[in-house]
């Protein structure tokens, strides 16, 4: 199945050119308004805002571009999790997802826990095999680790990277161990031939892809 491509026509939207004025004006703006407290917190700007900013500059020549996307039907969509803003990475031709939620877009009454539901905080790991169409997956609540590190692998946006066979992830916002919903200061370094063998081994729901009605 040759890939879906969906093409990005850049006449509808002109390229936008700031002038080194305009920008520098625009940087002060934003940097009196974080002053007056107009734009977060002023104390805290202090300690995490830099003095200065990086000019806007858009270049014309990235457009237009052009997004590829690939279906998976041997995938059962019933054994597929709905998550979102979760961390991924990828070994013996698995995909290995972490932490994210459940639900769709959050709410924003200004009160974390009622904005980030502790009950739609993914608290499983998944394990998809593309190939085939299965998929596995278990509950860190049974994995034997203590609040803190299961806080730490189920928040999301948290920031990832994969580097050979080691997945590791830093942060990420939701529920702490002590039920504080806030942003995570964690680290985490996990082993993925390790975490699949465990996810795999577990005593949770395992989906195998169904034979094709005739």
């Amino acid at each position: 199945m040759k890939p879906l491509i969906v093409p990005f026509d850049s006449s509808q939207f002109p390229p936008v050119k700031f002038s080194r004025t305009v920008t520098r004006a625009i940087s002060c703006l934003f940097a009196v308004s974080v002053g007056l407290g107009l734009v977060g917190n002023p104390l805290s700007a202090q300690i995490h805002q830099t003095s200065t900013f990086s000019p806007l500059n858009l270049d014309s020549q990235l457009l237009p571009f052009e997004v590829s996307v690939r279906p998976y039907t041997n995938i059962p969509r019933e054994s597929l999790p709905t998550l979102h803003s979760f961390a991924k990475a990828e070994y013996d031709g698995k995909w290995i997802l972490v932490g994210g939620r459940t639900n769709g877009l959050h709410g924003f009454t200004g009160r974390p826990a009622t904005n980030f539901p502790v009950a739609f905080q993914n608290r499983n790991v998944w394990v998809i095999d593309p190939a085939n169409g299965t998929t596995w997956h278990r509950s860190l609540e049974n994995s034997g680790l203590d609040p803190n590190a299961v806080a730490g692998l189920t928040s999301a946006n948290n920031q990832f990277t994969q580097v050979g066979n080691t997945l590791y992830m830093v942060g990420g916002y939701g529920a702490k161990a002590d039920g504080a919903v806030d942003t995570l200061d964690t680290l985490a370094a996990i082993d993925l031939p390790a975490l699949i063998d465990w996810t795999q081994g577990g005593n949770d729901r395992h989906h195998q892809r169904r034979p094709p009605r005739k």
